[in-house]
């Protein structure tokens, strides 16, 4: 019988036993395919071709990189040739949009420090500079908001669910509020 753990208690136990660290970004990518798994497992998907291949491309780099960095080998040499071929190209899709996606801020003068990790593709292109809240790559649009406390902005279904004399505040805040007040 074979046994399985989460993607949390592995990651866990990868930092804590091999001190492997991980980037925000990579966490991203394995938690988007893994909630993009889940929806196929249990019939309820609905997404883009598109955003599914952006999320495989970076899932497959983050990959690629890790088991260089801790196997010391190169997936290409693992799996099959005809499906290495496959995904390389979902790669160079990937890269092709990204590329297109810098020209356009570049053209833009976009401060790169107001592009994120969009949440949908998670390709660091979803421009929030002059309330755009578009990524560049896949063309996800979403909802912004700036808390009222700290002065962060964040995307609104994620953090908005609370507002206090018509404030909106987010979690991150609320939490600090209610350690202050216990």
């Amino acid at each position: 019988q074979q046994e399985t753990v989460s993607l949390e208690f592995a990651r866990k136990r990868l930092q804590r036993i091999a001190r492997i660290l991980f980037k925000e970004a990579d966490l991203n990518s394995i938690q988007k395919a893994s909630d993009y798994r889940n929806q196929i497992v249990h019939y309820e998907f609905s997404f883009k071709d598109t955003e599914v291949k952006l999320v495989f491309a970076k899932l497959l780099g983050f990959l690629q990189e890790f088991h260089v960095a801790h196997f010391d080998n190169h997936l290409s040499g693992i799996v099959p040739n005809s499906v290495w071929q496959e995904a390389v190209g979902v790669l160079d899709y990937a890269k092709e949009f990204f590329e297109r996606a810098q020209a356009k801020w570049e053209a833009e003068k976009i401060d790169p420090s107001l592009i994120w990790a969009c949440r949908h593709c998670c390709w660091e292109a979803f421009v929030i500079q002059d309330n755009i809240n578009t990524c560049y790559v896949c063309g996800a649009k979403d909802t912004m908001f700036k808390c009222d406390e700290c002065h962060y902005l964040l995307y609104c279904d994620d953090n908005s669910d609370f507002q206090k004399d018509g404030k909106r505040i987010c979690r991150r805040c609320i939490s600090q509020m209610e350690g202050l007040c216990s």
